[in-house]
């Protein structure tokens, strides 16, 4: 029985068309250089028919587009995601270590010696045997209190387990109304004021500030208008009243 004898895969019109259709296809690395391993061997060494120059051509130009065959739009965007996560992490990075600190607004002297005098008197009247508010109940009531006072946003936080809420009123300082929560924790005692800001002094929001009056630590900030004030009495030092201060700001908002 006669054999019949294949001819090898050696025209370059379908290697051409091939390339035309497939090109754009990707595949992974090891499979591509397989295949573009494939390909070299697939041209023998002697040729069984003579080709022209153009016909000769032809393998040259393929094996000049192979790079094409390893572009990936992938690769693209991966390298375009790469190049915006590295510029946002250096703007980020300029943007903190050129950031404009907080101003520092102290309050007027006589405020200052007015709300330490208040405190005192306040803790001075409390019952000791008068069990703390609770929470919802300090809320409320200083939600209450600030309403009349032109809607003065008052706060009363929750300090954590070691500071009492004992007492919540409207105090008077300089002839400006407050509002007044004061607090304990064993011996000691913290009062935190509600004011609004254009009646004390002129001091933008993001202020912040820390003195001292009467040897009582005082520390707060202003937000929306309002200056909240930590006076610690001779028990609590600055460093904690500034660290109650800065946690009362950055305290997510109640309800």
């Amino acid at each position: 029985m006669p054999t019949e004898t294949v001819q090898p895969f050696d025209d370059p019109k379908l290697k051409a068309a091939l390339r035309r259709s497939f090109g754009a296809e990707t595949a992974p690395a090891g499979l591509r250089q397989r295949v573009v391993a494939a390909l070299d061997a697939a041209t023998p060494a002697t040729p069984t028919m003579r080709l022209t120059e153009p016909m000769q051509a032809a393998p040259r130009q393929a094996k000049s587009q192979r790079p094409m065959l390893l572009r990936s739009p992938m690769l693209g965007l991966a390298l375009a995601a790469m190049v915006v996560i590295v510029v946002s992490m250096a703007a980020k990075y300029y943007l903190q270590s050129t950031a404009t600190p907080p101003p520092m607004a102290m309050l007027p002297q006589s405020f200052a010696d007015g709300m330490a005098k208040a405190h005192d008197e306040s803790v001075a009247a409390l019952t000791p045997d008068l069990p703390p508010l609770a929470l919802a109940e300090m809320k409320t009531k200083a939600k209450q209190l600030g309403g009349p006072i032109n809607n003065l946003q008052a706060l009363a936080p929750d300090l954590g387990k070691e500071w009492s809420p004992r007492d919540v009123k409207e105090t008077t300082i300089d002839g400006v109304k407050t509002v007044q929560v004061t607090y304990t924790r064993g011996n000691n005692a913290l009062s935190l004021f509600s004011v609004w800001t254009k009646k004390v002094y002129s001091a933008q929001d993001g202020s912040t500030y820390e003195q001292e009056a009467d040897k009582h630590a005082i520390a707060g900030f202003v937000r929306n208008g309002t200056t909240y004030c930590a006076v610690g009495d001779r028990g609590v030092g600055k460093d904690e009243v500034k660290k109650l201060a800065t946690t009362i700001r950055d305290a997510p908002p109640g309800p």
